[in-house]
């Protein structure tokens, strides 16, 4: 059976492959010319950028206001921890529950995976 911390990465996860998932079948339209495909894939990584709150580190002043332990970078942009704990709890009183239920370093592991997860998909997306 798959732990809890992995059924709240899941959880988390889940929209953001929804969102993927419309996209992407939308792309398959025959009547999308390429341009069209390339905006629909850059409104994608942006609604998810948006949706986690990614910011770009050239923001100096952002960089300035945050904690560094609190964020994590990946190819000049970054997502806080609060951020993400704020996502969690967006999910429902299900993945809020398990992910209380966590250690604290279990907890921390979490964070980072979705993190580290959400910049990926947002940079390799824009590479599309």
């Amino acid at each position: 059976m798959p732990s809890t911390q992995l059924w709240v990465i899941t959880g988390v996860l889940a929209p953001l492959f929804e969102w993927i998932a419309i996209t992407f079948a939308t792309l398959q339209s025959l009547n999308l010319v390429i341009s069209q495909q390339r905006q629909k894939v850059s409104n994608l990584m942006a609604d998810i950028a948006a949706g986690l709150d990614i910011r770009s580190t050239m923001d100096a002043t952002l960089i300035n206001e945050i904690d560094p332990t609190t964020i994590i970078q990946q190819d000049g942009r970054i997502v806080t921890k609060d951020v993400v704990v704020m996502h969690i709890h967006d999910q429902g009183s299900w993945a809020r529950d398990l992910y209380n239920e966590l250690s604290d370093i279990e907890k921390q592991q979490t964070l980072q995976e979705i993190r580290i997860f959400s910049l990926s998909i947002v940079a390799d997306g824009l590479q599309i």
